[in-house]
Formats: structure tokens, sequence, C-alpha cells
């Protein structure tokens, strides 16, 4: 966990779950962090009050951000 770090932090577990996805189709590795209790409380498409996290090792945070656009 030491050698991951915070890429973006998102509302609702769905959000979270696409971007995920998507950079683990390109080999990156990911973790989620939140308290929604695995996307069931208060329901998966609602807001999570301290939302969900996704980290990504840090050696690939550049080429994440650049997969998902996040700087634009």
């Amino acid at each position: 966990m030491d050698d991951f770090i915070l890429l973006k932090t998102y509302t609702t577990r769905l959000e979270a779950e696409i971007h995920k996805s998507k950079l683990e189709a390109y080999k990156i590795q990911t973790q989620m962090i939140g308290d929604d209790e695995g996307g069931m409380a208060p329901f998966p498409f609602q807001p999570t009050p301290t939302g969900i996290k996704l980290l990504v090792h840090k050696n690939d945070y550049k080429k994440a951000k650049d997969i998902l656009n996040l700087d634009k």
C-alpha cells in the first residue's frame, strides 16, 4: 500500500469502478478505498459522504492520468 498514491476521489463506487477497469485493461495496478460497505450503502449509485478513492502505483501515476484524461 505504501507504493500507491491517490489518483482521484469519486462520489460513487460505480464511477471509480469504471476507471479502475479501464486502468487494469492497461495493466495498471489499482486499489480502491471507500467507506460505502462495498457499494451497498447508502445505495450503489448514490454519492458517498467521504468518496471512493482510486489509488495507483506511484510508477504508473502519470500514465494513469493520461489514460483517463485527468489533466484536461
